[in-house]
């Protein structure tokens, strides 16, 4: 039997300029794949720490060029 964990999707990785940190241990979160889709870019953000297994899917307008 597996059992599944609701996560707190009300926690939002906090940005500092580029850099994203994040929400559950404040370090930085380091982009670990992107996908440009319908004039959308999908970015997938990994945690740095190596005890820490946050992740974290951002979606922001593509950039025209």
């Amino acid at each position: 039997m597996h059992t599944t964990q609701k996560e707190n999707t009300a926690v939002r990785p906090q940005r500092r300029g580029q850099d994203v940190s994040c929400p559950r241990c404040s370090s930085a979160m380091v982009e670990t794949d992107r996908i440009v889709e319908n004039g959308f870019a999908y970015i997938w953000y990994e945690c740095s720490e190596v005890d820490c297994t946050e992740q974290w899917l951002a979606k922001r307008p593509a950039m025209a060029g």
